[in-house]
């Protein structure tokens, strides 16, 4: 309780929303303001906590995130800055939900709420496009010659030693869903993660996996350590007009698929429908 007040004392009613459940949960909404050219874009942090003792091992938040519709036009910005601020959610909620666990068990609420305004802050003005100036091209999204927005669509496959850990495991498909990203994670020793999604998602993704192995060394919860670090074995990318070209791109299932019955004829498969089979054949070879 006296972090909900020291939140209500640093943010006023409008910016954040508290309801008191039992004991120590609670639901907090944090209301941001994305700005853009002609406004803002709204958008909401929702943080629920657990309905247990504040500072036992257990005690944990979950947080959402969302912004109105690109197609909702009495909102400011334009349906490209509209689209772009949907598109960052997964950015947003990493930046959050990744605070969380670096704080599970101890007050971490404050510490989401200011990582959503550092991201809103620091993080989204980078996102939008630039004023065009001579000689010089808006850098997101572009557009084809008919007018149609393009996209970079990416591929990326990682190793790892070994995944047996349950939260390692939930880590990395978890992290794919809040990337929006999907794939296949062989689990077992050698690991591998094959996922594909906007190019820029799946290097941050990748990016997070190799930062959770430090954070889960140096942090030995209950006395658990993690030795095996992630690795980019191969990464591609490629241009697609639209958003329906994009989704036909998708060869990996929607959601993370969990394989753990050795290197399977289906992950060679979905290698080699990747791009990625000499990658990993050569991996493979080095092993033997």
């Amino acid at each position: 309780q006296a972090e909900l007040e020291l939140i209500e004392s640093s943010f006023s009613s409008e910016e954040v929303e508290i309801t008191r459940g039992n004991s120590s949960s609670a639901t907090i909404i944090r209301h941001l303001s994305l700005s853009v050219h002609d406004g803002i874009i709204p958008a909401d942090i929702e943080i629920s906590t657990s309905d247990i003792y504040l500072y036992s091992p257990d005690f944990k938040v979950e947080v959402k995130a969302s912004v109105p519709s690109p197609s909702e036009a009495s909102i400011s910005g334009t349906s490209e800055e509209r689209t772009i601020a949907y598109q960052s959610l997964p950015k947003l909620l990493a930046s959050c939900r990744w605070e969380a666990e670096l704080t599970k068990g101890k007050e971490s609420i404050f510490g989401v709420l200011v990582a959503a305004d550092t991201w809103a802050r620091n993080e989204w003005p980078n996102m939008l496009p630039k004023e065009q100036t001579d000689g010089e091209a808006n850098t997101f999204p572009a557009r084809d010659s008919e007018g149609s927005p393009t996209y970079n669509f990416g591929r990326i496959l990682i190793y790892s030693h070994h995944i047996y850990d349950p939260d390692k495991l939930k880590h990395v498909t978890k992290l794919a869903s809040n990337y929006d990203l999907g794939g296949i994670v062989k689990i077992g020793t050698p690991a591998f993660v094959l996922v594909e999604g906007l190019e820029e998602n799946c290097q941050s993704y990748a990016e997070d996996l190799i930062q959770y192995r430090t954070k889960m060394w140096e942090g030995r919860q209950s006395g658990k350590r993690d030795s095996a670090t992630f690795s980019v074995l191969d990464k591609s990318s490629c241009k697609v007009n639209g958003i329906e070209a994009f989704n036909e791109m998708r060869i990996l299932p929607s959601k993370m698929k969990e394989i753990d019955n050795g290197v399977t004829e289906e992950l060679k498969s979905a290698c080699s429908a990747s791009g990625f089979d000499e990658a990993l054949e050569e991996y493979l070879s080095t092993r033997n």
